[in-house]
């Protein structure tokens, strides 16, 4: 088993260049730090980690990271990026319209930093999901960890993903398509442990199985970091809506159940802070709006009419999802024979009939407490992709690297 050490505070930084100019190891700045959970890590840990390298064609691992107007909170990956005691990583950064302070500090960066940053950003704000398919066309590395802009990698995240792809011989098995690791908080507390995961401390460490068999049969219902195998990645495509509005990544991620498997490890790799004041990519456009209306709706249809399909969905989740069509289809102004006409089989069916009444409470009750969602064209075809990107900007990593982008165009 890796140990994966609490991520250093930020007091304990300086840049690359300053570092250098005083004569200490790039990767040394202190003889010792403490982490955020008040544990003392020596120096001679790290005085050990490369200096800056030249020439990496290929990097292992992509760390693929979107934002919007989180420049407050960014420093955090950066800085754990620059702990990292696995080198072999480039960090793609696509920026969804900021109009914070975050193209000058992607563009300090790239100077300075100790690995390969390329940056794509453009004026208008069309949602994660289109930020992340242009960002899975530039990753390069064989595999490719998606890091949110407000939360850092554990000390050794990297090197923990490494370890396991070599202990799993990923790399050779075809029907296997990520590896799967845990979340801790800002207290370094797993989040969402399960008692499913329990077993496997003492035995395998891991389970092997499609993201529907692990989230319905075993109850693993929360979020996981994912770390897709790149060449998958760049064939898959996440949902986009107009608007900015967000489809749930599950939609996407729920589809490649039907031909790979995952491996989900009981190990960290990922702090998750949680900031409450800091506005998300995902985030509704205001507390009277419903949540993702088209998004959650078009989650909802991929349970009923995909997900019960394929594995032994439990009937609490399915009524759930069958009273959510009715819910979030009154809300969007779709008709009921509209929903009845979305949903494929005749099980499904049936089962949005008897949820009917549980939607038009719901819906109900959403009116009285002052909530809507503007209304969605009547077909779903329309409701997507997103608007195309204005005044794209593309920097790529600098040339010393030797990394280069998989197209020129991320679009």
């Amino acid at each position: 088993m890796v140990p994966t050490p609490a991520l250093p505070c930020a007091g304990a930084w300086r840049s690359g260049r300053e570092r250098a100019a005083t004569g200490h190891s790039p990767w040394c700045c202190r003889t010792s730090f403490t982490t955020n959970l008040g544990c003392r890590i020596d120096r001679k840990n790290i005085c050990a980690l490369p200096n800056r390298r030249t020439g990496m064609t290929k990097p292992a691992i992509s760390v693929l990271t979107t934002t919007w107007n989180r420049a407050h909170v960014m420093r955090r990956v950066y800085e754990s990026l620059q702990w990292q005691t696995a080198r072999c990583f480039e960090w793609i950064v696509v920026d969804d319209g900021s109009t914070d302070e975050t193209p000058a500090l992607l563009s300090r960066w790239q100077a300075e930093a100790d690995f390969p940053i390329t940056y794509y950003r453009y004026c208008n704000n069309r949602g994660r999901s289109a930020a992340l398919n242009a960002g899975r066309k530039l990753v390069s590395g064989d595999y490719t960890l998606i890091l949110d802009s407000d939360d850092a990698l554990l000390f050794d995240g990297l090197k923990t993903v490494q370890y396991w792809r070599d202990k799993t011989a990923i790399d050779t098995d075809n029907s296997i398509c990520a590896l799967r690791f845990l979340y801790v908080d800002a207290a370094g507390e797993i989040l969402g442990k399960p008692k499913a995961f329990e077993r496997f401390q003492t035995e395998t460490e891991k389970i092997m199985a499609t993201s529907k068999e692990v989230y319905y049969r075993m109850g693993i219902d929360f979020d996981c970091v994912v770390v897709l195998k790149t060449d998958i990645l760049q064939d898959m495509e996440f949902v986009e809506l107009t608007r900015s509005e967000h489809c749930p990544e599950s939609v996407t991620l729920g589809r490649l159940s039907n031909r790979y498997k995952m491996i989900f490890l009981n190990h960290p790799v990922v702090r998750c802070i949680g900031d409450k004041n800091t506005i998300r990519l995902s985030d509704k456009p205001s507390s009277r709006a419903i949540k993702w209306p088209r998004g959650n709706y078009l989650r909802a249809l991929a349970i009923l009419n995909e997900d019960m399909q394929h594995v032994s969905v439990p009937f609490g989740i399915l009524l759930n999802a069958a009273r959510k069509i009715t819910r979030l289809g009154l809300h969007i102004r779709r008709p009921l024979r509209y929903q009845f006409e979305d949903l494929a089989h005749a099980r499904a069916r049936l089962l949005w009939i008897v949820a009917i009444p549980g939607g038009l409470v719901g819906y109900a009750r959403d009116r009285l407490r002052g909530l809507g969602a503007p209304k969605a064209e009547r077909d779903i075809v329309a409701w997507g992709p997103a608007a195309p990107p204005e005044n794209p900007v593309f920097h790529r990593a600098p040339a010393q690297w030797g990394v280069s982008a998989p197209c020129n165009n991320p679009e």
